[in-house]
């Protein structure tokens, strides 16, 4: 009886005190760091055009962005008990546990999704500096987060409103245009994804119309070719696939997606899987051609796409080739890498990977003590340090992506 005269003395002065007081959970001040695009978070001056006082120009950009492709771009789609993404030490960088990312942190995708919202904060090249920054920052790397698109695998999990409201990402590590032995979703697969979600309403044309898809490739239809067919017609395989690419990029464009950006494939012959054999000196130039007449095929691609929908914008080549080679043999961009062909993580011999263990739990692999002085993570995929690098000598070209 003594607890409900208590109860019934508090009551009122608790209804008084909600009326009147603040009404919300004390904790952290409520000045969001970065109120819409007006003020950016210092110590950072934005250094964008100013029409009038007090408002910036802001040109047309994507608010949604749609990724397909493998590994090079797959933030979590694999399934937890495949593929070794899963598996320490990946994402000993960032998050600092594995998130399914075939690195130690975050990839270009990531990096893509950021560039978003950063354009609208400071002049494209104070990056480097603002990202050098956040690596300590906690809270404004889990707010950044929020810029990579969805994986497609967990969206399942995700409420209708977070799979929408940035894009979504369909890549799968592993795969191909074609079907290659990860036995997951290739292109064809996961645009078939896309339109099914287009028809469920997930997204509506306003939301397509304002998008940007990036499409990377990074040569798994040619391992599981060459390992198939030894003797093969690669030249003729390679015709048939860039064919095969080119009508994937125009069916992504005809679902309604604005901007289509595809990657070029990245300097093969110059991958730790390859250059191993020199002690991670020299590229391998036999490789290098066919990867020049890959990437000549998928440029020519992109110059018929744009002429067919009478667009000189609607299509466009994200050179991942000469952004990797920029860091490799000119050690443009940033960070620098001293011995950038060599990994970081690696197996302690030719049968093992990054990441391997045996029954017992001993590591199979070696690793380096800070992978921020690597460029390669492992034998194929970079480090967190040296996607950023390659992501610095494409910010002029990412500004022209970006911006309708």
């Amino acid at each position: 009886m003594n607890s409900l005269t208590a109860l019934s003395f508090l009551f009122p002065l608790f209804l008084l005190s909600f009326l009147t007081g603040y009404q919300g959970v004390e904790g952290l001040p409520i000045r969001h760091p970065w109120p819409r695009y007006r003020h950016p978070w210092p110590p950072y001056r934005s250094k964008l055009p100013v029409i009038g006082r007090g408002h910036f120009f802001r040109p047309m950009r994507p608010t949604k962005l749609f990724v397909f492709g493998d590994s090079y771009a797959d933030t979590g789609n694999k399934n937890i008990t495949e593929g070794r993404a899963w598996k320490f030490p990946y994402g000993i960088s960032f998050p600092g546990r594995p998130t399914g990312r075939f690195s130690d942190g975050i990839l270009l995708t990531d990096y893509i999704g950021r560039t978003q919202f950063y354009f609208y904060m400071t002049n494209i090249y104070d990056l480097p500096e603002i990202y050098d920054n956040i690596y300590t920052r906690n809270i404004a790397a889990r707010f950044l987060m929020l810029k990579t698109p969805v994986t497609y695998h967990w969206s399942k999990f995700g409420s209708r409103y977070l799979n929408s409201r940035i894009g979504m990402n369909f890549a799968y590590g592993g795969t191909g245009v074609y079907n290659t032995s990860d036995n997951d979703p290739n292109m064809t697969d996961q645009i078939n994804f896309f339109e099914q979600q287009i028809k469920d309403h997930l997204y509506s044309p306003a939301d397509l119309n304002s998008s940007l898809a990036l499409v990377t490739l990074s040569g798994n239809d040619y391992s599981n070719f060459q390992e198939k067919n030894p003797d093969g017609d690669i030249l003729g395989f390679q015709f048939n696939l860039t064919n095969q690419l080119k009508a994937d990029l125009k069916r992504i464009h005809d679902l309604g997606v604005k901007k289509v950006a595809v990657a070029t494939l990245q300097p093969v012959g110059c991958l730790p899987t390859v250059t191993v054999s020199n002690d991670y000196k020299k590229c391998n130039d036999s490789i290098e051609m066919l990867v020049s007449f890959h990437n000549y095929y998928v440029t020519t691609a992109v110059a018929d796409l744009n002429n067919q929908t009478n667009s000189n914008s609607s299509f466009v080549v994200l050179d991942l080739h000469n952004g990797f080679m920029s860091v490799l043999t000119n050690g443009t961009g940033f960070p620098k890498f001293e011995d950038p062909m060599k990994p970081c993580c690696m197996g302690v011999s030719s049968e093992y990977n990054c990441g391997d263990m045996d029954k017992n739990g001993t590591r199979l692999y070696t690793m380096c003590r800070n992978p921020r002085e690597y460029f390669f993570w492992d034998s194929v995929h970079p480090t967190q340090a040296g996607w950023r690098a390659v992501y610095t000598t494409m910010l002029p070209i990412l500004r022209k992506i970006l911006f309708f």
